[in-house]
């Protein structure tokens, strides 16, 4: 069983072309801090970021929006 990426969880994926990893956590607040204390990168759910990436698994690998800029799922939490 693999968990699936949604509103509730935290991922860490790793941004392919500038070789950053980060971890993600989902608000349903555009207005929120973008980082939280505890290292963790707020976004906003329905950004291009939280809809490449809602609904994927461990391991799966998307674009965001129409851009070239490619993230892999490293962790779901």
């Amino acid at each position: 069983f693999n968990a699936i990426v949604n509103p509730k969880r935290s991922v860490k994926v790793h941004f392919v072309n500038s070789d950053k990893i980060m971890h993600l956590q989902f608000v349903k607040n555009k207005d929120v801090k973008s980082r939280s204390d505890n290292g963790i990168q707020n976004v906003y759910i329905k950004s291009p970021l939280a809809k490449a990436v809602l609904g994927k698994t461990i391991g799966d690998k998307t674009n965001i929006g129409t851009s070239n800029n490619n993230i892999e799922i490293l962790d779901i939490k």
